[in-house]
């Protein structure tokens, strides 16, 4: 196949044919138990996630004792 001005495809300012043109593959990710783990701590500590947990538990934790004079 020669290369002319109908088969032509520039790409990064260089000539290729259609058989010779780069193409984007993709690959999946397999979910490992590593990159499992690795998902859930980035969504725990979103800032988002953070702000709406602290919010929900704002009362929760703690209660203020009052200081009995001896």
């Amino acid at each position: 196949m020669t290369l002319n001005m109908k088969n032509y495809k520039g790409y990064e300012k260089k000539p290729y044919c259609n058989a010779h043109y780069p193409k984007q593959s993709f690959t999946m990710v397999a979910d490992t138990p590593e990159n499992l783990r690795l998902k859930q701590q980035s969504e725990l500590q979103s800032q988002v996630r953070y702000k709406e947990e602290f919010e929900k538990n704002k009362g929760k934790g703690f209660s203020v004792v009052a200081d009995t004079p001896e």
